[in-house]
């Protein structure tokens, strides 16, 4: 979202709401695994290609763009503390290239960043704790479907701040954005599934929340 297009209450209350996760975040990341080289490099590759895709987007009106999140990827890869870190780089990064607003930083964080994070962070605890533990469940569960919901959540998210902020009303909302939300899930889910299939089959050590041991030894 560019600056100037919410009410600065709004914007306000999303700060409090982003300082408090990125403190939860800073203070409950696994520093000791992610400062390990291979570990690190790993983490700005993943930013960086993120990067680039949050680079390329569509849309039609100031506040409903559309591209790839990765999130999900992202949550699987780090867990929701190192994904929320990196996420916030890179809408830095994005936002110091012009893409964004320097005043609704923490509302985009918190649209595109922490919501579609701490669903797949949520999903993923209850998928191990209602359903076998397996590769394909891991996959599809969290990669494919996962990934698609978490989209669609966040699309959601942002249709109700760009309403209940009278930004927009809800004719131009189900006009211009809300016909699209099918368009965002599936290749969302279907470009975080792949991804995450590709890294738990040739580098699961990439994937910290995935433990061969625990979802393929025995299956």
């Amino acid at each position: 979202m560019p600056d100037g297009l919410l009410p600065i209450e709004w914007i306000g209350m999303a700060l409090l709401i982003y300082l408090y996760l990125m403190y939860r975040a800073i203070r409950h990341a696994p520093w000791k695994r992610m400062l390990e080289p291979a570990t690190f490099n790993t983490f700005l590759g993943a930013c960086v290609v993120l990067l680039v895709i949050w680079s390329m987007r569509a849309g039609i009106s100031p506040g409903m763009s559309f591209h790839y999140l990765g999130m999900t990827t992202l949550t699987l890869m780090f867990g929701w503390q190192m994904a929320l870190i990196g996420a916030s780089l890179v809408l830095f990064g994005i936002t110091l290239n012009g893409g964004a607003g320097w005043h609704t930083f923490p509302v985009n964080i918190l649209l595109m960043g922490a919501v579609p994070i701490l669903f797949s962070h949520w999903l993923r605890g209850q998928l191990e704790r209602r359903l076998p533990l397996n590769f394909f469940i891991y996959v599809l569960g969290n990669g494919f479907f996962g990934a698609g919901l978490a989209v669609a959540l966040s699309a959601t998210v942002t249709v109700l701040v760009l309403l209940l902020s009278g930004t927009y009303p809800m004719s131009r909302l189900s006009y211009e954005y809300l016909p699209f939300f099918p368009l965002m899930m599936v290749p969302e889910g279907f470009l975080n599934g792949m991804v995450t299939a590709v890294l738990v089959g040739f580098r699961p050590e990439w994937v910290h929340t995935f433990d061969d041991r625990r979802y393929i030894a025995g299956k």
